[in-house]
């Protein structure tokens, strides 16, 4: 299949050098300026660009001629539904949206997307092109019909975006106690990756571990005065993802009630709702 991606961030980027080791062929362009004439062979063309420079994107594209008629366009971002296409509705083989669930840092070092989630949805030619994409990537290619975008894109921040300031966090703890600096990264790194294995080979709630699951309230409070010096902050993120966990624990069964209420008592009142004015 011949692609051509219009965007140079880190998932264009990413998208780029992992055609580049398989039989399709691929052209990157950028995004801003006039765009370039694209080839009548041209079958697949993805947006790479921020989210909200996608709508006008696909009007610039269905306002020239520099775009083939066979080809299909979809869009990588995981927020939007492929409706953001429409001006390209009608004008094009078909509109869609393919989102690699997948976290991109950096635009020299790119995720291993074997096996990543590939979430399609739109028009039938442009999401039988984006599963083609998604194979060539490695990825694991599927549609979700009853998750809305924005949820779906919420519950990944969560955990990339979530999981990087937790790691940013426990950084700043290690080395405020001594760690050595040029170390700890690599070491949270390690740990980080031994919990998504443990996720995705035991599954949910069983991949948690810790003071929690076992309703051990002792450790819980010698963690939370250990924390004290770093301020509120890191302590109340440490108090959060601990109430977090009361359910799972709950679930796994492991611990007595009696000790989660301990644990419970540990962690402080709960937070008053604010009252809506």
């Amino acid at each position: 299949m011949n692609v051509v991606v219009i965007g140079r961030g880190k998932v264009a980027r990413a998208i780029q050098a992992r055609l580049g080791k398989s039989s399709h062929r691929v052209k990157v362009l950028a995004s801003r300026g006039r765009l370039p004439k694209i080839g009548d062979d041209v079958e697949l063309i993805v947006l790479a660009v921020r989210d909200d420079a996608i709508a006008d994107l696909a009007r610039r594209l269905a306002a020239t001629r520099a775009r083939p008629l066979g080809a299909a366009v979809i869009h990588v971002a995981g927020a939007l539904g492929p409706e953001v296409l429409g001006a390209l509705s009608g004008r094009c083989a078909g509109i869609g949206r393919a989102h690699p669930l997948a976290s991109f840092a950096s635009r020299q070092r790119f995720p291993d997307l074997r096996g990543a989630l590939w979430l399609m949805d739109g028009e039938r030619v442009a999401v039988a092109r984006a599963r083609q994409l998604g194979l060539a990537l490695g990825c694991l290619p599927r549609r979700w019909p009853g998750v809305t975008p924005a949820a779906y894109h919420a519950a990944a921040a969560l955990t990339a975006n979530g999981a990087a300031t937790l790691a940013a966090a426990s950084a700043r703890v290690l080395v405020g106690a001594g760690a050595p600096p040029r170390e700890v990264a690599r070491a949270v790194g390690v740990l980080l990756r031994s919990v998504a294995e443990n996720v995705g080979r035991v599954g949910l709630p069983e991949a948690l571990t810790g003071p929690v699951r076992r309703g051990d309230a002792r450790t819980v409070s010698r963690h939370l005065h250990a924390l004290a010096p770093w301020g509120q902050e890191i302590t109340e993120l440490y108090r959060v993802c601990a109430l977090a966990q009361l359910p799972l624990a709950a679930a796994l069964g492991e611990a007595s009630a009696a000790d989660l209420a301990r644990v419970r008592r540990v962690l402080g009142p709960k937070r008053p709702r604010r009252r809506r004015v």
